[in-house]
């Protein structure tokens, strides 16, 4: 399984390199045609080819992890919607274990609410 990109992510010859650009589980999740790091693939020699919009990016070849391009990767930075896939991960494992149902309500504090879209 593999990600759809989304409109911020750059596409070089078969890999996609993704941003943080706010994509839903169901973009995360969504089927698509895996590229195996043992596959053949154009890339650029240019970083600037390769320049990503996010602040930060990591691109490493799965067996030998070493890294094939890197941008700002030692930067200390929040870690953003890894914590929205974390959640979603747990309350699916719950569900999945019959701890939770997804028909559960969700109780949270007037001010969590008024936060309004992700940050709830």
């Amino acid at each position: 399984m593999a990600f759809a990109p989304s409109a911020s992510a750059q596409q070089t010859g078969n890999i996609i390199i993704d941003v943080e650009s706010g994509e839903t589980a169901e973009e995360l999740m969504s089927e698509d045609t895996p590229v195996w790091a043992s596959q053949q693939v154009a890339v650029p020699t240019d970083a600037k080819a390769l320049d990503v919009g996010g602040k930060s990016a990591v691109l490493m070849e799965l067996s030998s992890g070493q890294v094939l391009f890197e941008k700002n990767s030692h930067e200390k930075l929040p870690i953003a919607s890894v914590t929205k896939i974390m959640t979603m991960l747990l309350i699916m494992e719950a569900a999945d274990s019959g701890v939770i149902s997804l028909d559960d309500p969700v109780t949270c504090s007037a001010h969590a609410a008024s936060l309004g879209g992700s940050q709830i």
